[in-house]
């Protein structure tokens, strides 16, 4: 469920508010849509989100500014339960409630017809629980050991498990027209990110959250130029990031448990996209991106950096409907963070089309469309952090594939 409320108090003075509600409720197992196993067994999951935001918007002599309040507040509740036995066999999240509210300005002055100066502060207070840590569950191979009992035997943590911390995010940034088609920017940027319900919570008896991390501090540069004209143009972007405390998943301990933990890490890469419109009714877009990121504690590669990647569509637009082919490609992947697994390239081919009429917009397409077996690198689609495969060792080296082909309708109605 979405709500938007907007009002213009005057010409100068406008507000905006977004307010949105989606619920979850999703089972997964391991018999369903395989060759029923020994073991039969299911994880029931809820996951309720709650999203609001107010922002004003004030136009000055000289300057536009923007300043307001979110909310952001989840909680999600998993189970691992043996089908077989009708056990409880782990609870997954169990009951882990996340919270962020914050405050936020920023401005853009302008200095002339061809620089913006901007500028921005924010401030949130993050908040996490795990209500049903201490919950016993049903597990004969354990006792019957709860969420906290992992926390312990891996972290060392135990007692009071509810989190909270201040986080203060800030950019400067500068940007100058050449000419009428060209511009240049450059931004600094310091941002900090709080670990999610998986990396602060989970509890598995091989995947195990840590309910001590520090929040992620980024400082990162970006340098841009774009290119617009009357029926093309491109951006192309270079950034740099310096990380202190990142969170590194993955992290496998000598007794074969998944772990997190805060590193200081690197990233740079390049960011290229471009849309050329042509024929009348003919549109080719196309995106590229290229990311390195380096374990500064360790050494060596960051864990969940994506290869090469990226995508090339061609459109048919017309008034009041458009229909194209997308071919979204990437690299093999063989620089490896602890425990990953390399994956080969591809190129998968996907077709979408959108008829709009009034208010009414219709949207419908085929992804994977010619069913091309391929694993994606970044959702670390790998057996052994499947955690109905985990214990196979014939597949526990070997990346899961992808969704084959899919057929999806969607409809939007604007009011």
């Amino acid at each position: 469920m979405r709500l938007r409320l907007d009002h213009a108090f005057s010409d100068t003075l406008s507000m905006e508010n977004r307010l949105q509600y989606t619920t979850i409720d999703h089972v997964m197992d391991n018999y369903s849509l395989r060759a029923e196993p020994m073991m039969k067994m299911r994880s029931p999951t809820e996951s309720d989100t709650f999203t609001w935001k107010s922002m004003f918007t004030q136009q000055l002599a000289d300057s536009d500014l923007r300043y307001g309040v979110n909310v952001l507040q989840n909680e999600r509740d998993a189970d691992i339960i043996n089908d077989s036995t009708d056990k409880l066999m782990f609870n997954s999240w169990p009951d882990v409630t996340t919270r962020q509210a914050g405050a936020f300005a920023e401005l853009d002055h302008y200095l002339g017809e061809r620089t913006i100066v901007s500028g921005g502060l924010r401030v949130d207070s993050p908040e996490a629980s795990a209500d049903g840590a201490n919950d016993p569950s049903e597990n004969p191979m354990n006792g019957g050991l709860p969420a906290a009992a992992f926390y312990k035997k891996v972290y060392g943590v135990e007692g009071d498990l509810d989190h909270d911390a201040w986080l203060v995010g800030a950019f400067l940034r500068g940007e100058q027209r050449l000419n009428e088609s060209d511009s240049v920017f450059a931004s600094l940027s310091r941002a900090e990110r709080d670990a999610d319900a998986t990396e602060r919570y989970f509890a598995k008896n091989d995947w195990v959250g840590n309910p001590e991390l520090d929040p992620e501090v980024h400082h990162q540069l970006d340098l841009g130029f774009e290119r617009r004209l009357d029926m093309a143009g491109f951006e192309v972007v270079a950034f740099a990031d310096r990380v202190a405390t990142t969170t590194s998943s993955g992290q496998r301990m000598p007794s074969g448990v998944s772990t997190y933990r805060n590193i200081d890490a690197t990233l740079y890469g390049l960011e290229l996209s471009g849309d050329l419109r042509w024929a009348h009714n003919w549109e080719t877009r196309g995106q590229l991106s290229w990311v390195r990121g380096d374990n500064l504690d360790d050494g060596g590669a960051l864990s969940d950096i994506a290869p090469l990647r990226g995508q090339l569509s061609q459109f048919y637009v017309a008034d009041a409907w458009e229909a194209g082919l997308t071919a979204r490609f990437s690299d093999d992947q063989d620089r490896l963070g602890p425990d990953e697994v390399a994956t080969s390239g591809y190129v998968v081919l996907d077709a979408e089309a959108a008829w709009q009429w009034q208010a009414l917009t219709l949207r419908t397409g085929v992804s994977n469309l010619l069913d091309k077996t391929y694993s994606d690198f970044l959702n670390r689609n790998r057996s052994s952090s499947d955690p109905f495969l985990s214990s196979d060792p014939d597949s526990a080296e070997l990346p899961l594939n992808e969704p084959g082909r899919s057929v999806w309708l969607a409809v939007d109605y604007a009011f």
